[in-house]
């Protein structure tokens, strides 16, 4: 019969997944910047489709 996990197993299991993600999410080089310009701007730009959005985001 398989043995139950512990809370502290779990837990151990949860940090590891989110080290995980937080590798697999990193953000672009300048991405950050560009985020904190908006908020500094205190508006956003209106977009005519989620691509150009994507392209203004993703060409910084």
């Amino acid at each position: 019969m398989p043995k139950a996990f512990s809370k502290d197993q779990m837990a151990n299991m949860q940090r590891d997944l989110s080290e995980i993600n937080a590798d697999l999410h990193r953000l672009r080089p300048g991405y950050k910047e560009k985020v904190e310009k908006i908020i500094e701007d205190g508006v956003f730009e209106t977009y005519s489709s989620l691509d150009e959005l994507r392209h203004e985001i993703e060409d910084v």
